[in-house]
């Protein structure tokens, strides 16, 4: 017994398309990617947190093309690598770049310390956006303690 399997994303197009080909493979199985449903939670909880993706934007634009700025990381946390960078049309990217975020929020706060706010808006906004993230990380550590 021979079975085809037509997997695709969920648009109606699709859909359509693999009625029209049960047709011609009646034994044919439809199925649909749930990686797209869980792409679409991942891009709900981004817009939930929207100053974590400012904070990622801007430390991003900060580093990039900045190689005194690169070494400036590389001399304080030796041991870290640069903060990654999202990219929002591959799935899941975002939600691992602000974990890591989460992870290193006070050695990244520390490096921004060193940077002059007047140098970029960018770096202005980091600095702004990363106090507020810090506060968000150190109440839910301190509620999840209790």
């Amino acid at each position: 017994m021979f079975y085809c399997l037509h997997p695709t994303p969920l648009p109606p197009y699709m859909i359509k398309a693999g009625n029209t080909l049960k047709v011609f493979y009646p034994k044919m199985i439809h199925i649909t990617y749930t990686v797209h449903g869980l792409h679409r939670v991942f891009e709900e909880v981004r817009s939930k947190f929207s100053n974590v993706d400012k904070l990622i934007s801007s430390v991003k634009k900060i580093f990039r093309k900045a190689s005194n700025r690169v070494q400036l990381f590389k001399d304080k946390a030796p041991h870290l690598q640069l903060p990654p960078e999202p990219i929002i049309t591959r799935w899941s990217t975002w939600i691992i770049t602000s974990n890591n975020y989460c992870e290193n929020i006070e050695i990244i706060r520390k490096i921004l310390e060193k940077l002059d706010a007047d140098d970029a808006v960018s770096i202005k906004e980091a600095k702004k956006y990363t106090s507020e993230v810090h506060r968000v990380i150190v109440f839910n550590e301190q509620d999840t303690t209790q």
